[in-house]
């Protein structure tokens, strides 16, 4: 362990990157500190990146505020997206707001991210951007959006994906709004019972 969280601090990245990747391996509470810090001020971004990913593998809560500064503040789309991956994995609900406003403007493997952690969240405060996406021109989040509205499974949601399936040319995405609805259905239920 601690060969490792001296290799955080080499002045060459390229042995940075692999320390930070692998203290996200180890799953030791010790590592959580040294990362943030190689979060927070390593001028390196792939150093960043690997960072951001391993306090998510560590489920420590600890790195919430931090991540939450990566994700509204880095300059780099990968660590951005990281960032929200982590803080989906941590489920804390502070996470939820910062990721919300991240969806304003978040572009590629960021939005990726955030639009997976929402999900991974479950948290109805995210039905109504998340609804917004539904027109976005790249099918993919599209699809990934009617996923997460599955999870989360909110009558909002509902009706805007039966709107949007109707019409929706792209078969992947169709499909996914079919699973999303059947989810949102079988959660139906289950309250329905209990």
């Amino acid at each position: 362990m601690e060969p490792l969280i001296q290799a955080l601090g080499d002045e060459r990245h390229f042995v940075r990157e692999p320390a930070a990747l692998a203290l996200g391996w180890l799953n030791d509470p010790r590592a959580v500190e040294p990362l943030i810090r190689a979060l927070e001020t390593d001028k390196h971004q792939f150093v960043r990146w690997r960072a951001a990913g391993a306090l998510g593998n560590l489920g420590d809560p600890r790195a919430v505020e931090p991540l939450v500064r990566a994700l509204e503040s880095d300059e780099y789309n990968d660590v951005r997206g990281d960032a929200a991956r982590s803080l989906g994995r941590l489920g804390d609900p502070r996470a939820v707001e910062p990721l919300v406003r991240a969806l304003r403007r978040a572009l590629g493997k960021e939005l990726e991210g955030v639009v997976w952690a929402l999900g991974e969240l479950r948290d109805e405060k995210a039905v109504e951007p998340l609804v917004g996406l539904l027109g976005n021109d790249d099918w993919m989040v599209r699809k990934e959006v009617a996923i997460v509205l599955g999870k989360i499974g909110e009558a909002r949601g509902v009706v805007e994906l039966l709107r949007r399936l109707l019409r929706n040319p792209h078969r992947v995405v169709r499909q996914a709004e079919r699973k999303a609805l059947k989810q949102i259905k079988k959660g139906a239920r289950k309250t329905k019972s209990s």
